[in-house]
């Protein structure tokens, strides 16, 4: 198979097909992604024949030509903005409501 990059998990083509050779997949990673660097958190996540791979195991995750490889972003600045506008929403609500009650 391939390594095929997508956009999201919603279902779709891939943006990028790549193929490879027997490596693991953090040397992959830093052959053909651009200012790769490892992080404690990064903004990827992977599957390999359908099954996470946590992060920490990339290095010692080998892949073949035949292996199914998923990478797909983690959308972080946007959850985090979306939880914190969530919770602003809650709180002014929660202040509407408790003047409507008193008054």
């Amino acid at each position: 198979m391939t390594i095929r990059f997508y956009p999201s998990r919603l279902p779709g083509e891939p943006l990028e097909t790549h193929e490879h050779g027997v490596t693991n997949i953090r040397s992959w990673l830093v052959a053909n992604v651009e200012d790769y660097e490892d992080r404690e958190v990064p903004p990827l996540a992977i599957e390999l024949e359908g099954q996470p791979v946590p992060p920490g195991e990339w290095a010692l995750r080998i892949i073949r030509p035949e292996s199914d490889v998923r990478i797909y972003p983690v959308p972080f600045g946007l959850e985090v903005a979306t939880i914190a506008w969530i919770g602003v929403g809650i709180a002014v609500a929660t202040a509407a409501y408790s003047l409507f009650m008193m008054g």
